[in-house]
């Protein structure tokens, strides 16, 4: 569901950029005037969730042996992956660019995560249906 509305959220943010005719001018800088600091502030955020989901997935692959969290990782990178991908195609037209490492916080909880294994590491996860979005709990 969260996958949902930000996908919802990036093309709605999108289809005013599409709708212009595109006239070439010498400043791209007025269009990214046109976008709203909360705007800025939601895709940066995205993007380093994204970065966060994707690390720990990648961790739960490697640390966890059971066959649904496995899965479950699986799902969780292929879906952040996407959005992801979604974020990086629309960012240079919004004038936005994107975070290239986790910042403190997200980082000291990869860090915690990579200190953990077995039970221990696969507590923060819970198997969840497909339509609630991501299992990790903050």
């Amino acid at each position: 569901m969260r996958k949902l509305v930000l996908a919802a959220a990036l093309v709605a943010l999108a289809a005013p950029l599409h709708a212009q005719s595109p006239a070439p001018s010498p400043q791209p800088t007025a269009r990214q005037a046109a976008v709203s600091p909360a705007t800025k502030k939601f895709v940066n955020e995205a993007a380093m969730t994204d970065m966060f989901e994707i690390q720990a997935g990648h961790l739960a692959q490697q640390k966890l042996s059971d066959a649904a969290y496995k899965d479950f990782a699986q799902m969780t990178i292929d879906d952040h992956t996407k959005t992801t991908d979604q974020l990086k195609s629309m960012a240079p037209a919004l004038g936005i660019e994107l975070p290239a490492q986790l910042d403190k916080t997200h980082q000291a909880a990869i860090d915690k995560l990579n200190g953990l294994s077995g039970a221990a590491f696969a507590r923060p996860f819970k198997l969840a249906p497909a339509t609630t979005g991501s299992g990790m709990r903050k």
